[in-house]
């Protein structure tokens, strides 16, 4: 799968409170040794209410960088940088492993964006 899609289908589970769908899509190195109720626990009360991936990096072969900005369900909105990794087993980063997003990286702010409500999207305005 294609890194940005495992990004998405991250954020999207993160969305859904679908925490097992998210720990299955977590770098290896990150769930070595931890259950999917550790990542529950890791994002607490951080409930996602929308993202958007503004943009990606290749920084190597075995690491993608996307910043990205998250809306959550409290009014808080951040902006990111979070790393998608490649292992062939947790602390081996190769070209040939599993891809997987780094969830410390997704919380760890670049810049708090706001602290009032979640944006809503606009409806599409009625053509006369």
């Amino acid at each position: 799968m294609e890194t940005q899609k495992i990004l998405e289908a991250y954020l999207e589970a993160w969305k859904n409170k679908d925490y097992e769908k998210m720990f299955e899509l977590c770098q290896l190195t990150w769930k070595e040794g931890k259950k999917e109720v550790g990542l529950k626990n890791f994002l607490g009360i951080n409930y996602l209410a929308d993202y958007k991936i503004i943009s990606s990096t290749i920084q190597n072969s075995v690491k993608r960088l996307f910043a990205v900005e998250l809306y959550f369900t409290s009014g808080y909105a951040l902006s990111s940088v979070v790393n998608v990794i490649c292992e062939a087993a947790p602390y081996k980063p190769a070209t040939y492993g599993t891809w997987g997003v780094n969830p410390v990286s997704a919380l760890k702010p670049v810049v708090i964006i706001n602290k009032g409500k979640v944006p809503q999207k606009k409806p599409a305005s009625k053509k006369k």
